[in-house]
């Protein structure tokens, strides 16, 4: 009798299904919640990030006797996320966003425009020409109305009183209206409600 004959080296275990991460599993394999789209090879199957348990340390007779020693079970572990830190300066944790700095504003700016000649200047400047259709660039969303002193701070939100909404080209408008009335701003009666 050869060697190759020997029990041993004949009936060795095979390696169960589950250990290849690349088999799409069917419906019935799963512990996951069907979409409703019927066929699971449709949804496609994403392997995990990080080899299986199974072929980790201890998974063998020697390796369950010896054990291995806690500095190899600390490496393994994964480290808990900490709470949360914040991205940036001004941030509360626990709080309702940004700190407010009275030196950046809390009222944005509308639709930013350049001289209506084209001409460059020297400097660049930009006139608030109010709310376009809710459709401001990045740059104008980052823009903010900063009061100077004189201003009516109660204007700079972006509302009247009454919760209508001011874009900045009738920001006058609206301080005259609330100064005068907006019968005598207008110089007659006030329009009928629609």
């Amino acid at each position: 009798m050869s060697d190759t004959d020997w029990g041993d080296d004949v009936y060795q275990p095979q390696e169960p299904e589950a250990s290849d991460p690349e088999e799409q599993l069917g419906s019935e394999d799963t512990l996951l919640d069907p979409s409703g789209t019927g066929d699971p090879l449709d949804e496609g199957y994403s392997p995990p990030d990080r080899p299986w348990v199974v072929e980790g340390l201890g998974t063998t007779a020697p390796e369950t006797v010896t054990g291995e020693s806690l500095d190899t079970r600390l490496s393994r572990e994964v480290p808990e996320k900490p709470g949360f830190a914040g991205d940036g300066v001004g941030d509360l944790a626990g709080g309702d966003g940004e700190l407010w700095n009275g030196e950046v504003g809390v009222a944005r700016a509308g639709r930013l425009t350049q001289q209506a000649d084209g001409r460059v200047p020297a400097t660049l400047t930009a006139s608030d020409v109010g709310i376009d259709g809710a459709a401001a660039s990045a740059e104008e969303a980052a823009m903010h109305v900063i009061p100077e002193d004189g201003d009516d701070e109660s204007l700079l939100d972006g509302s009247l009183p009454d919760g209508v909404f001011v874009d900045g080209a009738s920001a006058r408008e609206a301080r005259e209206n609330r100064a005068t009335g907006p019968e005598e701003a207008s110089g007659g009666s006030p329009a009928p409600d629609a």
